[in-house]
């Protein structure tokens, strides 16, 4: 069943051809923050991210603001822009995703992922949900 769920949210983010690395690596991130596991996500981003918050705080902010949003209805990559200059990171290589999002206790969110290339691919370095 898991399978099958991943699978479809993989066609979502690419119908009609196979996703790319940096997507594949946004929807393994999201998949552990939308199954509650918020270490997890803390230690599978990037090294930057780590920085900026502890693994405590960041499972407490997910806990007060993604858990009461529920699971994911639908979620459909609406925008992705590359950069290579962020405002208080490194140059490099990121992608800022945007992604429009039914929770099933908030009909109309946006997601924002920004992922970094690094040494072990794409990673993430910024979530936020609005």
């Amino acid at each position: 069943m898991e399978r099958f769920i991943l699978l479809l949210v993989l066609g979502v983010f690419s119908v009609g051809s196979l996703a790319d690395e940096k997507e594949t690596s946004a929807l393994a991130w999201l998949a552990l923050v939308d199954a509650g596991d918020y270490e997890s996500s803390w230690e599978q981003a990037a090294p930057f991210f780590q920085m900026s918050i502890s693994r405590d705080k960041w499972a407490g902010a997910l806990t007060q603001v993604r858990a009461p949003l529920g699971e994911v209805m639908t979620r459909e990559l609406s925008h992705s822009a590359p950069k290579t200059n962020l405002p208080g990171a490194p140059k490099g290589d990121y992608l800022i995703m945007r992604l429009s999002t039914a929770f099933a206790h908030e009909a109309s969110a946006v997601e924002t992922l920004t992922m970094q290339q690094g040494p072990q691919g794409w990673r993430v370095v910024g979530y936020f949900i609005k």
